[in-house]
């Protein structure tokens, strides 16, 4: 199996919350891509980020595939950090697990003190990748002095359904469970429901249709007894 893709628990990670972080990953973004979309993904765009020495912004939280309704097939954004990027040079601003939750671009740009948020402060050559539903946004670069914050952005859609296309050698490790019933904070009640719909997309990415968590809630809603008895 190719050493460069990811593990059957890194996507189920990628699953649950919808990004990973990969240090020094540059060399090995062939198997990074490939195991999320699949081989000859196609282009979608591509771009810098960049937030100046000194710029001071508010909140500019934001979804960028508003018309993407998709239940199985995503979508992924590769975010490159060239330069250490530290605290104060305006992290870019990641929740977990807003996938699964489509709004209207911009309507929640005054979000920004929310539980569980992840900033991407990293040393040089770190790879952010996530799906293209989640929530994010630049912040404020405090440096005062020639820092401005470079972050290269590629976007890809897959060709092909995205299935098995990681490494399956761990795909029976009971670690996945604990991973896709991951916590990140503001689920509250939320969070068996937010379960489902990972298990769903696990369902799809793993070839596993008839995967369930917990109290196996997708089987308790999936059941007829009125075609069971048939």
């Amino acid at each position: 199996m190719n050493r460069n893709l990811l593990s059957a628990k890194k996507m189920a990670q990628f699953v649950a919350s919808g990004y990973l972080r990969l240090e020094c990953m540059v060399p090995k973004v062939q198997g990074l891509i490939r195991s999320l979309v699949g081989p000859n993904p196609l282009y979608n765009h591509h771009g810098p980020h960049i937030t100046p020495t000194c710029q001071l912004r508010g909140p500019d939280t934001h979804q960028d595939s508003v018309i993407d309704f998709r239940e199985d097939y995503f979508d992924i954004q590769l975010s490159l950090f060239a330069d250490d990027t530290p605290d104060e040079m305006g992290r870019t601003l990641l929740m977990p697990r807003m996938h699964f939750r489509n709004v209207q671009t911009s309507e929640i740009t005054v979000y920004q003190h929310m539980r569980g948020k992840v900033w991407a402060t990293c040393p040089a050559g770190t790879i952010y990748v996530w799906n293209t539903r989640v929530w994010h946004g630049a912040r404020c670069n405090h440096t005062d002095t020639d820092h401005d914050r470079y972050m290269y952005k590629l976007c890809l859609n897959s060709t092909s359904p995205q299935v098995r296309y990681f490494d399956t050698s761990d795909l029976d490790d009971p670690a996945i469970g604990d991973i896709l019933n991951t916590h990140h904070g503001w689920e509250g009640n939320e969070h068996r429901y937010k379960l489902m719909q990972r298990v769903k997309l696990w369902r799809f990415v793993s070839g596993q249709p008839d995967y369930d968590l917990g109290e196996r809630f997708l089987r308790r809603i999936e059941y007829n007894p009125q075609f069971a008895a048939v």
